[in-house]
């Protein structure tokens, strides 16, 4: 396991949220993210702000929805 892996349990989760099976989570999760990067949805700061406590996390919310 990378030392970027997200755990099983977290994996658990965000695959529910994200409505995938936890096999596709990192599959659905990075592609998720380049098309809203691609369509301008999201940055590269909003993305690198995301490990602030005071972010806003909502585009994020959104696109892990797949909205």
């Amino acid at each position: 396991m990378s030392e970027r892996a997200t755990p099983a349990g977290k994996k658990k989760t965000y695959s529910a949220f994200m409505n995938v099976s936890p096999d596709r989570y990192e599959a659905a999760m990075c592609n998720r993210l380049v098309n809203a990067l691609a369509d301008g949805r999201i940055t590269y700061v909003d993305y690198q702000k995301l490990s602030s406590p005071t972010a806003d996390s909502s585009k994020v919310i959104k696109i892990m929805q797949g909205r």
